[in-house]
């Protein structure tokens, strides 16, 4: 079985900006069973800076995952709402996506509003956001 152990999470996110790839894959692999609501700003801002759609898709599952796991939802969802205003267009559909799987009343909110925006885009990450 897998054993969550709290202690590897600081070390497993300084392997995620790691500079070899298969380093930060194994890292956001392992971050997607490790990590939980209070690492959530360092796995936002690794979805913010990732360096490739496959790094951000990695980090987007691992923070859907701790999202999805965290007992107080505004945990998660406050820092992705942080994040998102100034995250590049790929990272922002990525951290709407999140606030999906997070899921709360405020996460709702913010999610409604994105189905708004002038960007299809952002629109589209919105929608599917409400609809998984």
């Amino acid at each position: 079985g897998v054993r969550h152990v709290a202690a590897a999470v600081p070390a497993v996110l300084a392997a995620a900006a790691d500079a070899d790839a298969a380093v930060r894959t194994a890292a956001l692999a392992a971050l997607d069973i490790l990590a939980d609501e209070k690492s959530a700003p360092e796995v936002v801002a690794i979805v913010v800076k990732a360096k490739d759609d496959k790094d951000r898709q990695a980090a987007e599952t691992a923070l859907g995952s701790l999202c999805s796991r965290a007992t107080n939802k505004n945990t998660c969802v406050d820092p992705i709402l942080a994040a998102i205003g100034g995250a590049e267009l790929p990272a922002k559909s990525a951290l709407i996506r999140t606030l999906g799987r997070a899921g709360g009343a405020k996460a709702l909110a913010a999610i409604r509003n994105f189905t708004k925006d002038a960007n299809a885009d952002i629109q589209d990450a919105a929608i599917r956001s409400l609809a998984n």
